[in-house]
């Protein structure tokens, strides 16, 4: 992938307050609709998951990047486990909450500049988990929050920046891992509620990123929040956050092949 100089930092930062914040504030609304639902109640923006699944994967990624901050190295992916099938959703809600209060402590705790692995072409540094996380944290705690069909929306601000985060380190993973290929076309993405637009251009090595207004085959256009979702592939959210559909502009079938890609 080619970027233009002002990604070299991997983005514009809204700074270590904000996002800790965010991951504290979205890891207690997590561990509310663990404690109070039943774990097998489907999430139906994740094929496959339930609410125990959604709670595992999110806690798990905490505990395992809080220890990547400790180490300032890759923590072994089996240091960190996951309870027991059998725990039921009081035992995994004080489990979640246990690792997400060691996470905002460890990323208050260290500075934004130390050493910290991420399996992410990002500066590796402190800061890039305390973004990462923010916005992992946000995208499913509404994940967790369409199992009980009560999703609160993710903050337009933070959204635009999750949008900036998403395309600049890990659409960029996704496509490196082969898990999907470049889509034909390039595509320009608006945020209407805050600031933000970008311009994703193949370049027959990947992909080519600038934050402009620019033309390009198709183009998706819509409040921060539901841009963000629709790319990390919970477009079936939308609704429930009371917003309307992304308006598509131009080649349908690029935008669409770009929104396909999603992640998880």
């Amino acid at each position: 992938m080619s970027v233009d100089p002002s990604f070299a930092a991997n983005g514009p930062f809204l700074g270590s307050e904000i996002y800790v914040s965010s991951i504290g504030s979205d890891s207690v609304r997590v561990a509310e609709v663990c404690r109070s639902s039943a774990l097998a109640t489907p999430v139906p923006v994740c094929d496959g998951w339930d609410l125990g699944a959604a709670v595992r994967h999110l806690g798990w990624v905490h505990r395992w990047a809080a220890e990547c901050v400790r180490l300032g190295a890759m923590a072994e992916r089996d240091s960190v486990s996951t309870p027991d099938l059998s725990v039921g959703a009081a035992g995994l809600a004080d489990w979640f909450s246990e690792g997400a209060g060691a996470l905002v402590e460890v990323l208050g705790t260290y500075g934004p500049e130390a050493p910290a692995f991420l399996p992410f072409r990002v500066p590796q540094t402190v800061a890039s988990w305390q973004r990462r996380l923010a916005h992992e944290t946000s995208v499913h705690r509404v994940d967790v929050e369409s199992a009980i069909d009560a999703v609160a929306p993710i903050d337009a601000v933070l959204a635009s920046d999750g949008v900036d985060e998403y395309l600049s380190a890990a659409l960029v993973r996704i496509l490196g891992s082969g898990r999907a290929t470049v889509p034909e076309g390039s595509l320009h993405i608006h945020c209407t509620d805050v600031a933000g637009e970008w311009l994703v251009v193949p370049d027959g090595e990947g992909f080519a990123l600038t934050r402009e207004h620019a033309k390009g085959d198709a183009a998706i256009r819509g409040a921060a929040a539901d841009v963000l979702l629709a790319l990390w592939g919970r477009r079936g959210v939308l609704a429930a956050l009371g917003g309307a559909d992304l308006d598509v502009v131009g080649d349908e079938s690029v935008a669409s092949a770009w929104l396909a890609i999603g992640g998880v």
